[in-house]
């Protein structure tokens, strides 16, 4: 997983895949780890996953 911002300034994480397609592409821009530190805005992916969604992340 790759940590990419938005132009509206979001940070989150794609497939490294999607994430250097998009980037190349001019869509999205490639985090440092010190820019990716979480807003107040920002939710983590697995907070209010119900333990159900998270068993079916972890078998994938």
């Amino acid at each position: 997983m790759m940590q990419v911002k938005g132009e509206n300034g979001i940070t989150f994480e794609l497939a490294d895949e999607v994430a250097t397609a998009m980037i190349t592409a001019g869509i999205l821009e490639e985090t440092t780890s010190d820019e990716a530190s979480p807003s107040s805005e920002a939710v983590p992916a697995d907070e209010g996953d119900t333990a159900e969604e998270t068993s079916k992340k972890s078998k994938k």
